[in-house]
């Protein structure tokens, strides 16, 4: 889902200013919605940005892997982010390859038999943070395979 969002992007050249204004969700105000499947991704393979991070991010409208503008999470950040610019010119087209590939992290989940969840970005974090197991997240127990097969790279 992520090389097929990379390669629309590609093909689409949106222009990102390095702002660090998409991550400002209450100064752009919109939100960021992800899987239960992204937010254990992420963590996975980045660790937690840490309570308080979370804590003031939420406080402050933004997210808690933003660094001086910048992602702190570039490589590994949910679809939604991949896809969103403040260019508005790509606002016509976000949405409909948004919900494409969503689709396909959606059936990522009904393949291998992961409960499918679905929230705000920092809310799904702090879930998955408090409850500890990302193999939960994964549809099993201990790691983000936890049993399924499913590992980082297939997302």
């Amino acid at each position: 889902m992520f090389a097929d969002a990379a390669e629309e992007i590609t093909r689409r050249a949106p222009a990102c200013w390095a702002s660090g204004r998409c991550c400002n969700f209450k100064q752009t105000g919109h939100l960021l919605f992800v899987t239960g499947l992204e937010a254990a991704f992420t963590l996975e393979r980045c660790g937690s940005p840490g309570r308080a991070r979370l804590d003031a991010a939420l406080r402050g409208g933004g997210c808690p892997f933003q660094v001086l503008n910048l992602c702190g999470v570039h490589g590994d950040k949910p679809l939604g982010c991949r896809l969103y610019f403040c260019d508005r010119a790509s606002f016509v087209w976000q949405n409909d390859v948004y919900e494409r590939l969503l689709g396909g992290i959606r059936s990522l989940h009904t393949r291998h038999g992961v409960e499918y969840r679905y929230g705000e970005w920092r809310g799904l974090l702090a879930q998955v943070m408090e409850h500890g197991d990302l193999g939960v997240w994964a549809g099993g127990g201990g790691g983000l395979d936890g049993g399924t097969g499913l590992t980082v790279e297939g997302v």
